[in-house]
């Protein structure tokens, strides 16, 4: 609009002030009703080893009814600088407020924090990475699921015999997945995990 009426330096300063504005002010962080537990790499531990204590009332109450319940986590990693994260991390409360259960959970884990967890999981933290966010399924500590889905877990690639149709099917597969709530419950099978409480 001002380019039109010959003032170029207002259009200049206009989008100057906007860029500054921008970087200054990003959006910010996601802060409404969720479930998911901030975890550390102690957490993650105990998880794995099926001694996370945080939550002993559920589970003591559910092994006192006499059956043995399969405890399933889905594992929330992300990063801090990650603007793919920050954006996803509102389908992931969103999923974790409809099926956190007494037998399903939902966590979180900065792998700017804990860079040790990211190569536990072989997530890259390069900033070109396709790893992130990422979403892992554990069932009583063991990776049950992934998201987004990695070579060796992608039945598809098998029949492809040609090596470098493999790379492309894998690479559009981890940076094609649409990061919606429909692929979380799908992919960790969420309706079947809730049923079996």
């Amino acid at each position: 609009m001002f380019y039109l009426f010959g003032k170029t330096l207002w259009a200049v300063l206009y989008a100057i002030a906007m860029s500054v504005l921008f970087v200054v002010l990003p959006q910010p962080r996601y802060q409404g009703p969720s479930k998911i537990i901030e975890l550390s790499d102690q957490d993650l531990y105990d998880i794995k080893h099926n001694k996370f204590h945080k939550l002993e009332e559920n589970i003591k109450s559910e092994k006192g009814k006499g059956k043995q319940v399969d405890q399933y986590w889905i594992i929330f990693f992300y990063t801090t600088w990650s603007k793919t994260c920050e954006v996803f991390e509102y389908t992931v409360a969103k999923a974790s407020m409809k099926y956190t259960t007494s037998n399903v959970y939902f966590g979180k884990i900065d792998l700017d924090l804990y860079t040790n967890v990211a190569e536990e999981y072989e997530i890259s933290l390069s900033a070109a990475s396709l790893d992130l966010p990422a979403l892992i399924l554990l069932k009583n500590g063991k990776e049950n699921g992934r998201l987004p889905k990695r070579g060796k877990d992608n039945e598809q690639l098998e029949q492809i015999k040609n090596q470098r149709l493999r790379n492309v099917k894998e690479t559009w597969d981890r940076l094609g997945w649409d990061r919606s709530m429909k692929s979380i419950i799908e992919t960790f099978k969420l309706d079947t995990l809730n049923k079996t409480e």
